[in-house]
């Protein structure tokens, strides 16, 4: 469980932290502490490709309608007409889903906020990615 810095004194964390808050980090440790524990930022899942999503579309009740409609009650029109009406909605499905993605990732290349930060003794502004994550998850700075 990550430490809760919030409930501790200042002194604790900044030496827990290993930094000086008059200073800050040096850039040189900044740089170090980036390059162990990677930039501050969410990782993306790998996108699913086009044939998935349609294939996703798939995984419902509908479905099971429209072949038991047709085995059980022979009714071969009804389970035509449920078909095409699936298959619309996935295709309607993936088109939606397609662009929200695109919409998420345009948002995502347009909102990197920045952070003033104290290091080598000045104020500087720096992109929220660069932010050094100081402790793993077990909130321990190795």
């Amino acid at each position: 469980m990550a430490r809760k810095y919030y409930t501790e004194t200042i002194s604790d964390v900044v030496e827990n932290l290993n930094t000086a808050i008059d200073t800050g980090l040096s850039g040189e440790e900044a740089k170090k502490r980036l390059a162990k524990y990677g930039p501050n930022s969410l990782v993306s899942k790998k996108k699913k490709s086009m044939f998935m999503r349609f294939v996703d579309q798939f995984k419902d009740f509908m479905i099971i309608a429209a072949i038991l409609s047709g085995v059980v009650a022979h009714e071969w029109t009804d389970a035509a007409i449920i078909m095409i009406v699936v298959i619309l909605n996935a295709v309607l499905g993936v088109i939606q889903e397609a662009r929200s993605e695109a919409a998420i990732d345009a948002l995502k290349q347009m909102a990197t906020p920045s952070a003033h930060v104290r290091q080598d003794n000045a104020i500087v502004q720096i992109p929220s990615t660069e932010l050094v994550l100081y402790y793993l998850k077990q909130g321990t700075l190795s």
